[in-house]
């Protein structure tokens, strides 16, 4: 099945430098947040209203708005977020943001998010400032879909997107966390195809405690993922000891058909794996157990993956890959069980999901006997290198939907 491997193409075109490009539209203009930006970053993200319906409380001081926009520059450097400045055209205040998130080149997706200061609603400014940043996104970026998820209650955005091309692609429970209150989510999707803009002109309050995370502080990948053993198997971090077990493991054609990335053809891939691994562990990015049958002796048969963790919204995401000898044994339920319970218990998350491409029914029939149910179906999402794109098939689980056993 499709999960998020910590590997990424090296090669990927990134179309920034030191800084985000600066956008204009009409009335607008989109420029790299500044530190002396923190007092109108107060204005917009410490108002309770506007705030209503974002992921996380209002901003409460001067001190939180500048460790928010350090925040987006970090973000930035590790091309993880691209959050500009909205302004108005001729000024240099700044009145909103909007963010292209979560960027995946590999599959050609984003997500977006956008805040306005109350003062200029209903002007039409977040519309414009949106479809500048997909346009960007699409022309500039490679992008083939955007993503958005936005409360049930919240209308306008909802109105916005749509306005855009987004179509609603299904309805997410629990998915965020806010006030301590969880909150549900609808996901919408754009295709390029279905956007209809032009590139822009480019010129000369209270949080509930955040879970703590569960690993040893300063603790490489080898010795800080704690093995988790079942009935028949033990998960734990894979060495480099079993590097030919994952050349062998990464090479089989035929399990490779339900994964998204190519074969392994050398020594030097599953080197470049373990690297990743290590890599992302230590990010807090993907935590990536090697599956092995008994006390863990002979080589892996699997591995299973948690990744995307959002500690703040209890969230993570589940995947696993199986070796073609040794399906049909319930091997990867078995592992995909114990991830999940560990993933509730450790994590503290309070949902779990997980994306499956159709036609994949063993994968589909794993994740339903752990009890996971079938939210939506996301429209040409993922690309590999045979092509694409493909659709996939978002599922989820919910704490107390989960039965330890």
């Amino acid at each position: 099945m499709p999960a998020d491997d910590p590997r990424r193409d090296p090669d990927a075109p990134d179309p920034f430098g030191d800084r985000l490009p600066t956008l204009e539209t009409e009335r607008l203009r989109l420029r790299h947040p500044r530190l002396d930006d923190a007092e109108a970053v107060l204005t917009v993200f410490g108002d309770p209203e506007a705030m209503r319906y974002w992921s996380h409380p209002p901003l409460g001081d001067l001190a939180a708005a500048r460790r928010y926009i350090r925040g987006i520059h970090d973000g930035f450097a590790a091309r993880r977020l691209f959050q500009w400045a909205i302004t108005e055209a001729g000024e240099d205040r700044l009145i909103g943001t909007v963010t292209l998130y979560a960027w995946d080149p590999e599959n050609r997706r984003v997500e977006v998010g956008f805040m306005l200061d109350r003062a200029h609603w209903g002007k039409g400014y977040a519309g414009e400032a949106v479809r500048a940043a997909l346009a960007f996104g699409f022309d500039r970026m490679g992008l083939h879909r955007v993503e958005a998820d936005v409360h049930p209650d919240n209308a306008g955005s909802l109105r916005l997107l749509e306005r855009l091309g987004f179509r609603r692609e299904g309805y997410l429970p629990d998915r965020w966390w806010v006030g301590g209150e969880p909150s549900d989510s609808v996901l919408l999707g754009l295709l390029r195809d279905a956007f209809p803009a032009a590139p822009p002109r480019e010129p000369a309050g209270s949080v509930l405690p955040t879970p703590s995370d569960p690993f040893p502080a300063a603790t490489p990948y080898a010795a800080g993922l704690p093995p988790i053993r079942t009935p028949r198997l033990l998960l734990r971090a894979l060495t480099a000891a079993e590097d030919p077990g994952i050349l062998a493991l990464f090479s089989d054609e035929t399990a490779l058909e339900t994964w998204t990335h190519p074969p392994f053809t050398s020594l030097d891939d599953a080197r470049t794996y373990r690297a990743m691994l290590e890599t992302a562990f230590v990010r807090r990015a993907a935590f990536t157990w090697g599956v092995f049958e008994g006390e863990g002796e002979g080589p892996p048969v699997g591995v299973g993956i948690l990744t995307r963790w959002s500690a703040n919204n209890r969230r993570v995401d589940l995947g696993y890959y199986l070796g073609s000898a040794h399906w049909g044994r319930g091997y990867a339920t078995e592992a995909a069980r114990a991830l999940v319970g560990w993933a509730f218990e450790r994590l503290g998350v309070h949902r779990i999901e997980a994306e499956v491409v159709p036609g994949n029914d063993a994968s589909v029939r794993v994740l339903e006997r752990v009890g996971f149910r079938h939210e939506a179906r996301l429209v040409e999402r993922l690309w590999d290198e045979k092509g694409g794109p493909y659709d996939s098939l978002l599922f989820r689980i919910l704490r107390p939907e989960f039965e330890v056993g």
